[in-house]
C-alpha cells in the first residue's frame, strides 16, 4: 500500500480539480467505463479531457464520468459517479456510489444507473469563492482509498472536500467496509469540524448483505476525557504527557440504532484542533496534514497556502 499524492496545485474552478483527481486515479489503477462533457456521450469510453467547458470538459452543465475501482475488495468491485450540474465548474456535484460496480446505461445528460446506486451528494459543493487550490491523494493498492480538497487562496478556511476511505477493524461479516465525506466549503459547521464529523455525514451501507441493511447518513464518535470535576472534548485536550506533542486519535464510526462500524482508515481526530493548516510528523517528516479537528495523510511537505 502507497499513498500517492499530488499537493499544492492550483485550479482554475472545482471541476478542474476534479478532473485532476481523475487523472491521477487512472494513472493508479482506477478506469472510466462511460462518461459525457453534457452534450457527447461514450458508454464505453472516457472522453473527458479537461476540467473545464466545451467539447470534452467536465466544466459542462450535466458532464459526468463514472470510475471504477482497480480490482474487486470483498468481492466487489465498486464504482462512483460524478457529474457536474453547474456550468462553469463551480457549484453543484452529484455523486453516486454502487457498491456491486453495475452502473450502466446513461445519456448525455444522465448518469448510469444501477439496482443498488445510492446518492451520496447533491447539492452546492464548490461555494463562492471558487477554489484555486487543491490537495489530493490516492492509494494505489488496496482497498483503493482517495481524498481530495480544494479551497481558495483568499479565504483558506473554505475546504471543500470529498474522501473515500476504508473501514479498519469491522467484523469478518462485513462486505462494504467504506465511508464517504463530501463537504462543501460555505456549510455550517464547516469541514472537518468536530460539529460536522459526530453529526452524521458519513454516507455508508451499515449491514450490507443482511436483512438490517440500510444506507445511511453514520457519525464519528468523540472521545471525552472526564473525571469528577472535569471533562475535555476532543479537540480540546492537552499534549501527550510523555511526548508533549498532540495525539492523532482514531474515529469510530456508526448510527445508534445499529452499532459501530469500525474505524475510519484515512482520517483522524487530532486531539487539539487547528484554525490554520498544520503538519504533523509520525512516521516520517509531516507525514499528516490537521484541517481544523481532523488529521489526513499528507506528503511531507509544506502545504502551500498562497
Amino acid at each position: 500500500m502507497t499513498y500517492q499524492f499530488s499537493v499544492n496545485n492550483t485550479c482554475t474552478s472545482g471541476t478542474d480539480a476534479l478532473y485532476n483527481l481523475k487523472e491521477l486515479m487512472k494513472t493508479h489503477g482506477w478506469t472510466v467505463p462511460s462518461s459525457s462533457d453534457g452534450t457527447t456521450f461514450s458508454g464505453s469510453s472516457d472522453i473527458i479531457t479537461s476540467g473545464n467547458t466545451g467539447a470534452g470538459g467536465l466544466g459542462n452543465t450535466n458532464a459526468w464520468i463514472v470510475l471504477t475501482q482497480p480490482s474487486a475488495v470483498l468481492g466487489s468491485t465498486r464504482q462512483i459517479c460524478l457529474q457536474n450540474l453547474s456550468s462553469g465548474g463551480n457549484g453543484t456535484i452529484r455523486i453516486t456510489y454502487s457498491y456491486t460496480g453495475n452502473l450502466t446505461g446513461g445519456s448525455a445528460s444522465t448518469t448510469p444507473s444501477s439496482a443498488d446506486v445510492k446518492t451520496i451528494y447533491n447539492t452546492t459543493l464548490f461555494a463562492s469563492p471558487a477554489p484555486n487550490r487543491y490537495n489530493m491523494m490516492v492509494n494505489d493498492a488496496s482497498p483503493y482509498e482517495f481524498y481530495i480538497f480544494t479551497f481558495p487562496t483568499s479565504s483558506t478556511s473554505n475546504i471543500s472536500t470529498i474522501v473515500f476511505s476504508s473501514i479498519i477493524s469491522y467484523p469478518v461479516e462485513e462486505l462494504d467496509p467504506y465511508v464517504f465525506y463530501v463537504k462543501n466549503s460555505g456549510g455550517s459547521p464547516t469541514s472537518f469540524q468536530y460539529e460536522d464529523v459526530i453529526g452524521a455525514n458519513f454516507p455508508a451501507w451499515m449491514g450490507k448483505g443482511n436483512s438490517r441493511e440500510t444506507f445511511l447518513n453514520i457519525a464519528g464518535m468523540a472521545p471525552t476525557l472526564r473525571n469528577v470535576t472535569n471533562s475535555k472534548v476532543i479537540g480540546n485536550l492537552e499534549v501527550n504527557h510523555v511526548t508533549g506533542n498532540d495525539d492523532i486519535l482514531p474515529i469510530f464510526c456508526g448510527f445508534p440504532s445499529y452499532g459501530i462500524k469500525g474505524i475510519i482508515s484515512i482520517i483522524f481526530w487530532a486531539a487539539s484542533t487547528r484554525t490554520s493548516y498544520d503538519t504533523f510528523s509520525v512516521n516520517s517528516t509531516k507525514d499528516f496534514i490537521i484541517l481544523r479537528a481532523c488529521i489526513l495523510p499528507w506528503s511531507g511537505v509544506d502545504p502551500v497556502l498562497t
